[in-house]
């Protein structure tokens, strides 16, 4: 992935930039915060296992775990958009060698 590709998709300084929640990967990128990230482990873990998650567990390991990996969310958001934007072209240029 390029620097260049992803500086498009990650604010210049450093603040959030919103992607639409309609998918899980961008619910994912758009987590804000250690507070954010505390919030999505609690209710999945009571998702999963009608338990919150205690803060007296690993509960700060895996927040900055969750946190670390948003960079390679957006890589992942940015390729599936390519992969989407490869296929539109390919149908497109396949719809007018029919037509011609």
């Amino acid at each position: 992935m390029s620097e260049e590709l992803l500086k498009r998709y990650i604010a210049v300084d450093n603040s959030l930039v919103h992607y639409d929640e309609g998918f899980l990967l961008e619910s994912l990128i758009n987590i804000e915060d250690s507070q954010g990230t505390r919030r999505v482990l609690s209710n999945s873990s009571y998702e999963l296992t009608l338990m919150h998650v205690s803060q007296f567990q690993e509960d700060y390991e895996l927040v900055g775990i969750l946190q670390s990996l948003r960079p390679k969310l957006i890589e992942i958001f940015i390729k599936q958009i390519m992969m989407i934007g490869v296929i539109v072209l390919r149908n497109n240029i396949k719809r007018n060698q029919l037509l011609n």
